[in-house]
């Protein structure tokens, strides 16, 4: 009976179907923006019943409340010098060793990123888990925080790791580039409009205006006009 339940209870997390929140911190007035992803935690609640003369069990899968994050940002400022070619990156799954509190739609809307920031992200957007278990995604954001492939912040940042993550849940191929400078580049604010636009998308935290800028625009020239505004 225990070799039972364990098997079952294995098999319950691993086709346990979880929604993924994209969580965004806008491109605006010369800040450059961020994005990461977040998966929903399970438990296995198991329950037992008296059936007459017997003594059997219930099983469920059980949303927590809280939320795994995934994201990716340069190991350190050497992009800035760079940006059109790959540097170091830096992946984090949290909660973690060094970061141990407890992450939910509301910590991250609040208080925003545990390692980085100090103020809530401006948007959030939830994405239904039809053709991925939560098991599955999971596995797939763990591959490439192993694989550790190198930050580039015009072919692989931020976003694109993001899109990356939602190609795979989704099986589409996302596009949320816009041109910068010289070529085409995924952005904040272009993935916000293209995820939120999804029939079966779901804005949790809606950021108004401040996202319908382009990155040209908000952080190009917005950053200009701030330099410009000290002299």
């Amino acid at each position: 009976m225990r070799i039972i339940l364990v098997i079952t209870v294995f098999l319950l997390f691993k086709l346990a179907r979880a929604d993924v929140f994209v969580v965004i911190y806008a491109t605006s007035e010369g800040k450059t923006g961020h994005c990461g992803i977040a998966v929903e935690d399970y438990q296995i609640r198991i329950e037992d019943i008296h059936d007459g003369p017997n003594l059997v069990y219930r099983r469920d899968s059980v949303k927590t409340g809280t939320l795994t994050y995934y994201d990716l940002w340069p190991k350190n400022n050497d992009y800035k010098n760079r940006y059109d070619g790959d540097v170091e990156s830096e992946y984090f799954k949290l909660p973690s060793s060094r970061w141990k509190g407890l992450i939910s739609l509301r910590t991250l809307s609040d208080q925003g990123l545990p390692h980085k920031f100090g103020y809530g992200c401006n948007a959030i957007v939830r994405i239904p888990c039809e053709r991925r278990t939560d098991f599955q995604v999971v596995e797939f954001l763990d591959s490439i925080l192993d694989a550790r492939a190198a930050f580039n912040a015009m072919k692989y940042n931020c976003c694109d790791f993001v899109v990356r993550a939602l190609n795979y849940i989704t099986d589409r191929e996302l596009n949320a580039r816009e041109f910068v400078i010289k070529d085409y580049v995924t952005t904040p604010n272009k993935l916000y409009q293209v995820v939120s636009s999804w029939n079966y998308a779901e804005v949790i935290k809606d950021p108004g205006s401040i996202i319908n800028g382009s990155f040209m625009q908000e952080r190009i020239f917005g950053r200009l006009m701030s330099l410009l505004a000290i002299f």
